[in-house]
């Protein structure tokens, strides 16, 4: 089951919207885009085999391998102005699947606001952060939580920002016809 019609999507790509994908990992968020139309000029990717999937899987966006936070100058210019910019940055600081090895200063954290960061010098007109729904609920180290330290930032930056928790079952057809089905929840932000 796809959730955009081809129609749909024909629409999207005669308007020619562009997006990068931080913390692309294998490629799930950029694929959901292509579908929708939306062309995906770039990824980044820090783990050599997510990446490696995603060349595999989406082989139209330009690759980086490396850390969100280290990304250059050039980068930035190259992308500056895409409409969108999406991204998953690692959410096992946040899950409460993993609770018992949850701490306020885990590093993986500060990933949001590498995410954050890197979105807004892009200037996109939508960001859209997929995490898991315990963050939230989580504070850092200062003991201010997460959540309202990445809304100050976006809306320092202008942004207006919206969360959003999906939590239907999903549901998605795969190229070879097979499905893949999740009902764990997801927490998202979506920002303009």
């Amino acid at each position: 089951m796809r959730f955009f019609s081809d129609r749909f999507a024909s629409k999207v790509q005669k308007q020619n919207i562009c997006a990068v994908d931080l913390y692309a990992g294998a490629g799930g968020l950029s694929l959901g885009l292509q579908w929708a139309g939306i062309k995906v000029v770039a990824a980044v990717e820090v783990d050599d085999w997510a990446a490696s999937t995603y060349c595999q899987n989406l082989s139209d966006a330009v690759v980086h391998v490396g850390r969100v936070s280290e990304l250059t100058e050039a980068f930035f210019e190259r992308h500056r102005g895409v409409e969108i910019v999406v991204g998953g940055p690692p959410c096992q600081g946040f899950s409460v699947s993993a609770s018992s090895r949850r701490k306020e200063n885990d590093a993986r954290n500060q990933e949001v606001f590498h995410f954050l960061d890197a979105a807004i010098r892009l200037k996109p007109s939508v960001i859209v952060m997929e995490n898991v729904p315990a963050m939230p609920t989580v504070l850092d180290p200062s003991g201010v939580l997460v959540i309202d330290l990445a809304i100050n930032k976006l809306r320092r930056a202008a942004m207006i920002p919206v969360f959003i928790t999906l939590m239907p079952q999903t549901s998605v057809s795969l190229n070879d016809d097979s499905e893949f089905s999740s009902s764990r929840p997801v927490a998202t932000f979506l920002t303009s």
